[in-house]
């Protein structure tokens, strides 16, 4: 398998997707799509596992909310031969300008493995840790849905506190009910240390993607999904995110929160 090719073909033909078209066909849920956000802005990779196309589409969906004008535009967000990506020392300094995603075709994590162990790839089990966030999607019926059947964090090679090295197993962050057709969810297992790696406090993570997660769930309702709209509505959110960083550094309230409350403090 060409995985330089690979990629390049899903980069050129994939169809436009935003993450609101995504979140309203089901393939993912606004909680999954708000982690995956914050992760992806914290340096941590992204892999799409399935067929070329639709992989490409929903790689160019998820991390046009970290960089939309890049990732929503008529081109196709920067996507890596994943043998690359897999070789990358990574870090929150290195993702600043550079869309850390690839694709492969694969229809499981273990499928994942065994073609990246092969060649041409040739990787170690240590460069594959080095993947981070892996969806796994594929069509399912009735009716060919488009479903992430399952969401991984490959951890990387730690180091405990006194200095040996540990190659822990991945965590399932979320996996597709069939039966309901809906999403379970098992991040809570992981996220002190997915907060770790991304430079947050665990209650800041856990805030932040409750809050992103509900506002592209109000985007999604609202009928936001044209390329257009929708960058406009996530520079938006990131400039209010900005400036409420902001007024918190400076000891301050933001604005918003005076408006809300009428200019007054809100009764006890």
């Amino acid at each position: 398998m060409d995985l330089t090719s690979e990629a390049a073909a899903g980069h050129r033909r994939a169809p436009p997707r935003t993450i609101t078209r995504l979140l309203a066909a089901g393939a993912m849920d606004a909680d999954l799509a708000g982690l995956v956000w914050l992760l992806a802005e914290g340096g941590v990779p992204l892999v799409v596992a399935g067929e070329p196309l639709a992989a490409a589409a929903t790689a160019e969906g998820v991390m046009g909310m970290v960089t939309p004008t890049r990732g929503m535009d008529a081109g196709r967000p920067g996507l890596m031969p994943i043998d690359e990506l897999a070789r990358m020392e990574h870090g929150p300094d290195l993702a600043r300008g550079r869309l850390l995603a690839a694709i492969i075709t694969a229809g499981s994590l273990d499928e994942l493995y065994r073609v990246l162990a092969a060649p041409p790839a040739a990787l170690g089990e240590d460069e594959i840790r080095r993947l981070g966030v892996v969806l796994v999607q594929r069509a399912v019926e009735p009716g060919d849905r488009l479903r992430v059947v399952a969401a991984h964090y490959l951890r990387p090679v730690e180091r405990d506190g006194h200095g040996h090295l540990q190659r822990r197993p991945p965590a399932v962050l979320a996996t597709w009910d069939p039966r309901s057709d809906t999403f379970e969810h098992f991040a809570w297992g992981v996220t002190p240390e997915l907060a770790i790696r991304v430079g947050r406090t665990q209650a800041d993570l856990e805030r932040l993607q409750a809050r992103r997660s509900a506002f592209l769930h109000g985007l999604m309702h609202a009928g936001v999904t044209e390329p257009a709209e929708l960058r406009l509505a996530m520079d938006r959110y990131r400039l209010e995110e900005q400036l409420e960083r902001t007024a918190a550094t400076n000891g301050m309230r933001h604005p918003a929160h005076d408006h809300q409350h009428g200019g007054q403090e809100p009764h006890a």
